[in-house]
This record gives structure tokens, C-alpha cells and sequence, in this order.
């Protein structure tokens, strides 16, 4: 198993720019191409993030080609691919179902991938070289063989992050409970807020409302897409969210207690960082 001879990125944004500053950091003799819009490119270049511009759909025997585009974006390019000869195709998608559905159908030596790793901010600009260190990074095998999966998974390793083999249909009913609803729910409740406190009486939130809505800082475009592309169990998670707001709402017409509510929420909380509940906002 030998390491690419040149690395492709398409999509040059906060996880691509990432990929490419860790490449550069672990395997500093490799080729570093790129193709995103012109803007991007030329930021690239004079940053010395990548060496040139690179069409995925010119890919050659031992390259390997990173999908770091958008969802939507990401499939486009998986979908323009003729022969790619003996070349080496992962993504960074954060939703797995679609695109390996397109990547077994062409028939592609792929393997997908979904670091966890990111941030609210988006673009070359805040792209980091240990995005990745010690962070789980899922794999998903789309049949390619041994050889293949075993090649994206040393890539992986080599940018600092750790592998770990999923299913994709058990990764996207992850991500919809674990990322994509919190997504949703920062956006909604920053949305709410603004409404009923007014716009110009944010600033006198305290740290509880500008924890909770963080996310709603993120890429509205990117996110469109993210969740379009996982609709089914995002669906399913946003429903049984609505069932806990509509017990919330049900007890306070009654005037019930809320305490089982409270005590569920802090429990669970109590999983994600054990040990550490916080009291108050």
C-alpha cells in the first residue's frame, strides 16, 4: 500500500483548505492540486496551500481525489468522473447515503469519509493544518477492496485524524441526532429569539443564548444542502423534537410541573460530558 503520489481536492473551503494543510504538514513531498472557483484558487496558490490547478475529471493512476465541495456540489463532480483508472476517490460529505449510492453505481475505486471536525466559520481563510488531530473521521466501504480502503485509511491517519468504519445508513441517523438537529435548533431558536425580544435587544443576552445559538452562525448554503441531502432521518428526528416541545407547551397550559422534563434533559446531558452538568445559563 503506497501513499498517493499526487492529492486532488475539489473544494477548497474551511475542511478542503484543512485536508491540504495537513497533507502538507505530514507528507510535505506530495503533489497538492486543487480546483475550486478562481478567487479560491488564487488564494491557494499565494498561501503555497496548494502547488496548481488540477480538473478532478483529468484524474490519473495515483491520485488520489478528496470531494470537499458542498453536498450538491460534491455529487456533481462525482457524476462528471469518466474513467478514472486506478486513481482513489473519498469525500468529506457529512451525509453518506446519496453520495455512496452514486459512487457504487459508477463503480468507482471509493471509499466515503466524513471527518468530525468543522466549525461555524467557513473558507480558506480559516482553514488549520490540526483540524483534524485526534478526532474520529468516518469511513465507509463501498466495496472497493482491501487495497483501497486500506489507502484512504492510512490518509486519514496521516492527517492526525482517527478512522472509524460505519455504516452509512447508521451514519446519517447519527449525524441527524448529533449534528444536523442541533443545526436546526440553533438556527430556529436564534430565529425565534430576534422575534420575540426584538432584534435590537439581543446584545442583552447572556451566555446561555449565545451558547445554544452558535451554530446559527454556519453557512446557510452549505446547510441547505447538508439537510436536503439527509432528509429522511432529519425528518424523523425533527418530529420527535416537536413532541418534546409540544409536552413543554401542553404543561404549561395545565400548569403541570416540569420536573421529569428537566430531570430527562439533565441526565441525558449527563452522558455527553459526564460528570459536568451545568446550572443555569
Amino acid at each position: 500500500m503506497a501513499f498517493p503520489e499526487r492529492v486532488v481536492i475539489a473544494g477548497l473551503g474551511l475542511i478542503g483548505g484543512s485536508v491540504a494543510l495537513a497533507v502538507r504538514r505530514a507528507m510535505p513531498a506530495v503533489v497538492l492540486v486543487a480546483w475550486d472557483d478562481e478567487r479560491v484558487i488564487k488564494e491557494g496558490l499565494r498561501r503555497a496551500v496548494i502547488d496548481g490547478v488540477y480538473r478532478p475529471e483529468d484524474l490519473q493512476a495515483g491520485d488520489l481525489l478528496v470531494l470537499a465541495a458542498p453536498p450538491l456540489s460534491s455529487l456533481y463532480v462525482l457524476d462528471s468522473l469518466q474513467a478514472t483508472g486506478d486513481a482513489v476517490i473519498t469525500d468529506v460529505v457529512s451525509t453518506k447515503r446519496v453520495i455512496m449510492e452514486a459512487a457504487i453505481a459508477k463503480r468507482l475505486r471509493f471509499v466515503g469519509g466524513h471527518p468530525m471536525a468543522g466549525s461555524q466559520h467557513s473558507g480558506l481563510e480559516h482553514a488549520s493544518a490540526n483540524l483534524f488531530d485526534g478526532k474520529p473521521w468516518f469511513l465507509t466501504d463501498a466495496g472497493a477492496g482491501n487495497d483501497v480502503n486500506d489507502t484512504v485509511e492510512a490518509f486519514v491517519r496521516s492527517l492526525g485524524a482517527l478512522p472509524e468504519w460505519i455504516d452509512p445508513l447508521e451514519h446519517d441517523r447519527l449525524m441527524a441526532a448529533i449534528s444536523h438537529l442541533p443545526q436546526v435548533v440553533s438556527t430556529a431558536l436564534m430565529t425565534v429569539a430576534a422575534k420575540v425580544a426584538g432584534r435590537s435587544n439581543l446584545d442583552l443576552a447572556g451566555p446561555g443564548l449565545r451558547d445554544m445559538t452558535r451554530l446559527a452562525a454556519s453557512d446557510p448554503e452549505l446547510w441547505s444542502q447538508i439537510a436536503a441531502s439527509n432528509a429522511v432521518e432529519l425528518s424523523h428526528a425533527i418530529r420527535l423534537l416537536r413532541q418534546q416541545l409540544e409536552r413543554v407547551e401542553n404543561s404549561l397550559e395545565a400548569a403541570e410541573p416540569l420536573n421529569d422534563f428537566f430531570a430527562g434533559g439533565q441526565r441525558a446531558r449527563s452522558a455527553l460530558e459526564p460528570g459536568d452538568i451545568t446550572r443555569g445559563s
